[in-house]
């Protein structure tokens, strides 16, 4: 199975739980999506590694839509932004 319910790296969450904190003390855009994404990749594994198998499910689906919404996101942002300068 995909989870592992293994408590052990149940500290994997706390690193996904500094980078969200960083989070708040981004103030450009671009960075802010990079740094959200990549919260939630970290939570995702946290998922899949530390989990019960209803809360990895959950966690880890939700996380990756997050994840997918902030690069997309972060791709707009870098697009938008290089326009402007290359004009």
């Amino acid at each position: 199975m995909i989870c592992l319910q293994n408590n052990y790296y149940n500290f994997v969450s706390h690193i996904g739980f500094v980078s969200l904190f960083i989070s708040y003390f981004i103030r450009e855009p671009f960075y802010l999506r990079i740094c959200l994404a990549i919260s939630s990749f970290i939570f995702i594994i946290w998922g899949i590694l530390a989990l019960p198998i209803d809360a990895c499910l959950s966690a880890s689906i939700w996380n990756f839509l997050f994840l997918l919404i902030n690069i997309y996101n972060a791709i707009i942002e870098y697009k938008s932004k290089n326009s402007t300068i290359n004009m």
